[in-house]
């Protein structure tokens, strides 16, 4: 093993003595290493999502529901991590199997174990033994691509316009990034991205479903659809029945292999926070939050807004966008009247344009048509590069060539919103 490559661990533990017994164990042993500690399982899932770690190693107690979800959290949110259960002979009582925990631990998805109290050389000889951490040098060496982020597309009701907002987004960012971007409509009962890109796939969810047995992210890429704008498709569901037939933990391994495939990954959801959509933002790197100015669905944003957090998706993960998805009339909010409404700050302001529901009748999205200077291409360029820069960093955003250049320099999320203010019919007429 290369002694100049840093091996990732991230230690998750409840006990407070932990930290300072691994250390000790790990004092003498010939591997250059990063560790992190994590006091809880709940933030250690998240340190594994924003660390992606080579290893976790994940203190294992009685309950084995709890131990066995965070195994598979873990794995759903770093997937290139190996799992390392850490235990005490002490938790297995006179007539417990030891064998019996230990293989169901295994089965979760455990790759090798610790038992405490915690010496050198048993932490050496799983480190060195473990037959995939002697690869990691070779794999980190010739991956030409990272590990994609995640982008779900969420609402409160349907109707506001979440759809064509992701296949609007998810085409402008093809256009920049051709071949590295994933559109996936994951609203299961009623996905309607496919009409609004005129396709007929051949190909959906369900069939990368019933290849699970032999899928890999080389599978996957051949069973998505290509897109004129240089964007991957994987179409919804063809009817409920066949939606009925995926689980939670079916599009979980299909975000896990789509982010080995593609840089960026759209999520197109259903209206509805149920398992399916949880499962999804539990992966998300970001989550666009999509409403209108109507009443009721503000009042029902507001409360998502609220349900997301206590779930544990954090704020500063979603991306408030409101879609002004129908032209003004007598009555109706304007921003400042819906941000007092909401009571948090809006990203992003989408303005009314009749000729986005046009584009979304005729199958051709009108964001591949409209420029970046003014209305909805400017407001949509402002969400692709606020998207750009959240997912990637900022570094890492390509700086677009004079040609695709928008004229507009400021803050990737600012916006005036008296220019932002929807259009009326007459004013495209």
């Amino acid at each position: 093993m290369n002694p100049d490559r840093k091996i990732r661990i991230l230690v998750i533990a409840e006990d407070p003595s932990l930290p300072e017994e691994f250390d000790h164990a790990l004092q003498g042993i010939d591997l250059n290493t990063t560790v992190w500690y994590s006091s809880d399982f709940r933030t250690g899932v998240e340190s594994s999502r924003t660390r992606q770690p080579d290893i976790v190693c994940l203190e294992m107690g009685r309950d084995m529901d709890r131990f066995r979800a965070t195994v598979l959290e873990i794995a759903a949110v770093a997937p290139s991590a190996a799992v390392v259960a850490i235990f005490r002979s002490e938790i297995f009582r006179p007539e417990d199997s030891e064998s019996a925990f230990l293989v169901e631990a295994l089965r979760s998805g455990v790759r090798d174990f610790l038992r405490r109290p915690l010496s050198t050389h048993e932490l050496q000889a799983v480190l060195h033994g473990w037959p995939g951490l002697k690869r990691l040098e070779a794999v980190h060496k010739d991956s030409q691509k990272p590990i994609g982020r995640i982008l779900s597309i969420v609402s409160n009701k349907g109707g506001v316009g979440k759809s064509t907002v992701a296949v609007n987004l998810a085409a402008r960012l093809a256009k920049k990034h051709p071949g590295d971007v994933l559109l996936i409509d994951a609203s299961l009962q009623l996905g309607t991205c496919a009409l609004m890109l005129d396709l007929q796939p051949r190909t959906t969810i369900l069939d990368v479903v019933r290849e699970r047995v032999r899928l890999d992210p080389t599978l996957l890429e051949h069973l998505t659809i290509e897109h004129e704008s240089g964007l991957h498709f994987l179409a919804a569901p063809r009817n409920a029945l066949e939606a009925a037939e995926i689980s939670e933990d079916d599009i979980a391994q299909i975000l896990q292999l789509a982010r080995r495939s593609f840089r960026f990954v759209i999520v197109d959801t259903f209206p509805v926070l149920d398992n399916i959509v949880l499962s999804i933002l539990d992966l998300s790197d970001r989550a666009v939050v999509v409403f209108n100015g109507t009443v009721p669905v503000i009042a029902g944003a507001r409360e998502m807004f609220s349900t997301l957090i206590k779930l544990g998706f954090q704020e500063e993960r979603m991306i408030p966008t409101l879609n002004f998805n129908h032209p003004t009339f007598a009555g109706s909010l304007g921003v400042q009247d819906i941000r007092r409404q909401m009571n948090r700050e809006i990203m992003h302001v989408l303005p009314y344009r009749k000729r986005v529901l046009t584009a979304a009748n005729t199958g051709q999205p009108l964001t591949l048509a409209l420029g970046r200077s003014f209305g909805f291409g400017k407001a949509l360029e402002k969400l692709v590069q606020h998207t750009e820069q959240s997912l990637l960093g900022v570094e890492e955003v390509r700086s677009p060539t004079r040609a695709e250049s928008p004229t507009d320099d400021s803050a990737v999320h600012s916006f005036d919103t008296d220019s932002l203010a929807p259009e009326t019919e007459e004013s495209q007429a």
